[in-house]
């Protein structure tokens, strides 16, 4: 009897599914034995030391809650977790230009600066609401704005 065969979808980047394709070429196998032979080589290796790789240990420490949290959220979506933290670790590294955090808190201030500035060069008369709102949008980004400053 033949094996039972069962579908593997899952949107990867577009880099690395141009990397798998141009391999399974190079190969001569179809996709789907390619992929079999490639997650099968994954679970054969996975765990097992390569005494001559240059590999590096990433360790950190998080309080018991985090963590609890953090493993409940990798058996939840079917993660483990140096898949997850390497994933991590090459999306920031291929996307230099969102810069993590301080630079969502400069796309937000930048954003915010663009919509008072909107504000602030209309001609058109401002109600009683906008004029609360823009308030609280000023004094909402000059909150960023000292978080920033202290990143810098």
């Amino acid at each position: 009897m033949a094996e039972k065969i069962k579908n593997l979808c899952a949107p990867i980047p577009e880099e690395l599914h141009a990397k798998v394709r141009q391999k399974q070429e190079e190969s001569g196998l179809a996709l789907g034995p390619y992929m079999t032979q490639l997650i099968e080589k994954f679970f054969e290796t996975e765990g097992k030391t390569m005494a001559n790789s240059n590999q590096r240990t990433v360790a950190f420490q998080v309080d018991t809650e985090l963590f609890e949290r953090f493993k409940a959220y990798l058996k939840a979506h079917g993660i483990k977790q140096n898949a997850f933290f390497l994933n991590r670790i090459t999306w920031a590294l291929n996307h230099p230009e969102t810069g993590g955090i301080a630079s969502g808190r400069r796309q937000i201030y930048d954003g915010l600066s663009r919509v008072l500035c909107e504000y602030e060069d209309s001609t058109e008369p401002h109600t009683e609401l906008e004029e609360r709102l823009y308030d609280m949008l000023v004094n909402i980004q000059q909150g960023w704005e000292e978080i920033i400053t202290a990143e810098n």
